[in-house]
């Protein structure tokens, strides 16, 4: 069976990658896909292409890299929610740039008609704090 490198049209589809963008121009970066475990050279927003001769690339950052740079509080909220790469890679930015006011959405649920559900927010100097939120209106 033929992968999806080697098909002359092979299907799109969408996976979330956190980018860095300078000046309106994405940084270019390499990513294993969690959809088809291909490597991707990220070009811009929404757009990749898929790396030749390459399945999935070792020297792509993971979960684990990332998790060691992080404050132990920080990369145990992100696991206990089962948060994804590009969440750790937002954490990591967050506290690389000193991003206050900056935050990853830990969880969202819609009830009666409101968005909830909890944020995990910068407050600078390296401490992060856990924000209930609350979003009216979610359905009209």
């Amino acid at each position: 069976m033929p992968t999806l490198k080697t098909r002359a049209d092979p299907p799109l589809h969408q996976f979330i990658v956190f980018s860095i963008v300078e000046k309106d121009v994405v940084l270019e970066k390499i990513v294993n896909c969690n959809n088809c475990g291909i490597a991707h050279r990220i070009i811009d927003i929404c757009k990749s292409v898929i790396m030749d001769n390459v399945e999935s690339s070792k020297s792509v950052m993971t979960i684990e890299d990332m998790a060691i740079m992080l404050p132990e509080s920080v990369s145990t909220i992100l696991q206990t929610y089962e948060k994804d790469l590009p969440d750790y890679e937002h954490a990591h930015f967050i506290l690389l740039h000193e991003v206050r006011g900056d935050f990853i959405v830990l969880s969202s649920e819609i009830a009666e008609e409101k968005k909830l559900g909890k944020v995990l927010t910068y407050r600078g100097e390296g401490k992060f704090i856990i924000e209930p939120y609350s979003i009216d209106g979610m359905l009209k």
